[in-house]
């Protein structure tokens, strides 16, 4: 009895080498998810149900570690979108808000130097009535 269990076993062994050697020669050469879905197939072919439920529910403390460092790094790389998406709303918001205190700026550089011709202008009105006056009196 236990040298026909382990016949089987070793014909069981064999057949699964075998198939596991003919999905990597043939799959290898192509892209990574054949390969995986190839291997998943070869899984569920020759796990038995009971172990299939046994893995499921006695996960080892290293994958436990990997389940919850992925989850980190999910989180992580969610927060970090959010923030690159934070950032750049922030960085337009705070250019049209640069671009508009500029513009305000230029307008009143412009009304500023208007009113600095206009006074000019005002102040040299008296020298030009008297230049004109002057100028008749000489012409005469």
């Amino acid at each position: 009895m236990k040298r026909r269990n382990a016949e089987k076993s070793q014909q069981l062994i064999k057949r699964f080498q075998r198939d596991l050697f003919q999905v990597v020669d043939r799959k290898a050469n192509e892209d990574f998810k054949a390969l995986k879905d190839a291997v998943v197939q070869l899984y569920s072919r020759y796990a038995r149900e009971e172990d299939i439920k046994e893995n499921e529910v006695h996960l080892t403390r290293a994958e436990e570690a990997a389940l919850a460092v992925q989850k980190r790094n999910d989180v992580l790389e969610k927060t970090v979108e959010k923030l690159r998406k934070q950032l750049r709303k922030e960085s337009e918001a705070r250019r049209i808000e640069v671009s508009k205190v500029l513009k305000e700026n230029l307008e009143l550089v412009d009304a500023e130097r208007k009113k600095e011709k206009k006074t000019t202008d005002e102040q040299q009105q008296p020298f030009l009535e008297l230049k004109r006056y002057l100028h008749t009196l000489a012409v005469q």
